[in-house]
């Protein structure tokens, strides 16, 4: 039916839009060439120091945020990113379903995830709003064994027992 709709042009999508990009415009052209540049400065800033990086100062060249950790921070910044990711999909997903917290860490680690994903082709790792996800599995994590060990239905790792 979409599909419909736009060969038939009764949705006018506009001269610019994503599904023309991504099947190829000339715009989706350049930004390609741009971005490949950008990763390959990325590359070699990797392999000029992979030990210890160049810093924070370029940080958003290379749309690839383990590209730009490693590049930044060297082997330590993107190996301890990838630490960080992996205890908190784990906590989250080892959160019992049965728990009151259970379906909300799948759904924030669901979240997490999308983001780890996108972080390959997108330049958001200044995004504030990313370490609201990492708090909130953790926090559901802390809560539920917390409540295990009380008990109790529900516990707060702030607050205390209900």
């Amino acid at each position: 039916a979409v599909a419909g709709l736009l060969a038939s042009n009764a949705v006018d999508l506009g001269q610019h839009n994503a599904l023309r990009r991504f099947l190829g415009d000339t715009t989706s052209t350049l930004s390609d060439q741009a971005r490949v540049s950008l990763l390959q400065a990325g590359l070699h800033s990797i392999w000029a120091r992979p030990l210890t990086g160049f810093g924070f100062e370029n940080a958003l060249q290379a749309h690839d945020i383990y590209v730009q950790l490693w590049a930044s921070a060297g082997i330590l910044g993107i190996v301890g990113f990838v630490v960080v990711a992996a205890v908190v999909v784990r906590g989250g997903l080892a959160v019992p379903h049965a728990s009151p917290n259970g379906w909300l860490a799948t759904g924030f680690v669901a979240g997490y995830l999308g983001y780890l994903v996108a972080g390959v082709v997108q330049n958001f790792l200044w995004d504030r709003y990313l370490w609201l996800q990492v708090a909130v599995i953790m926090w559901l994590v802390v809560a539920t064994r917390q409540a295990a060990k009380t008990g109790s239905l529900i516990s707060s790792p702030c607050l205390g027992d209900p």
